[in-house]
């Protein structure tokens, strides 16, 4: 199993929630700490939906992989435009 050193952060489509994500999860092995996610179903507006991944990106010192799926992709985009020095990597499905 591969293990996860790194911040990563999960952010998935609007109509998503966690579960888009676990088959990935169940094949990683995350360092305590070091798995976050996005929950986008929640926010009502993009302002809503850059806010929350913006909070979580600021809630390590280090920098951070960031994977977004569908418009989750696009808001991990704007965040990574606006906030380029937190982010390590940036992976689009």
């Amino acid at each position: 199993m591969i293990e996860i050193t790194q911040p990563t952060l999960f952010v998935p489509g609007t109509h998503c929630d966690e579960r888009v994500w676990l088959p990935l999860w169940q094949q990683l092995n995350f360092a305590p700490g070091t798995r976050m996610y996005a929950p986008l179903q929640w926010a009502n507006t993009r302002e809503d939906m850059l806010t929350m991944v913006n909070d979580r990106l600021h809630t390590t010192e280090s920098s951070v992989h960031v994977v977004g799926f569908s418009m989750g992709g696009f808001i991990a985009a704007l965040c990574a435009l606006e906030s380029v020095e937190r982010i390590a990597r940036l992976t689009l499905v």
